[in-house]
């Protein structure tokens, strides 16, 4: 007996991506950093690329050399720690200054 699937597949298919998302390439370059990181190794364009081919995910080639760029020099736990904080910190410094 067949079991019949055709059911299940919109499930399967990969979300369609709205304006405003990121892309399977960024996603891609945006783990491939974190692995990089944990790994305790540096983030460059190319072993983004490598880790994102050996993923089987297609990037775009502008990706991996914008995020390495932009991480460079940067303390990627402290940006990982931070996260959210800044509109935080925005939202508790009006009342401040309104009081003043």
């Amino acid at each position: 007996r067949r079991i019949g699937l055709s059911r299940y597949e919109q499930t399967l298919k990969p979300p369609a991506h709205d304006k405003g998302t990121m892309s399977d390439s960024e996603l891609a370059c945006v783990y491939a950093a974190l692995i990089l990181y944990d790994a305790q190794l540096s983030i460059t364009a190319d072993k983004i690329l490598k880790l994102a081919k050996a993923a089987g995910v297609a990037v775009e080639p502008v990706w991996p050399s914008l995020f390495s760029r932009a991480l460079e020099g940067k303390d990627v736990g402290a940006l990982i720690s931070n996260v959210g904080s800044g509109a935080a910190a925005t939202a508790s410094a009006a009342p401040v200054a309104a009081a003043a």
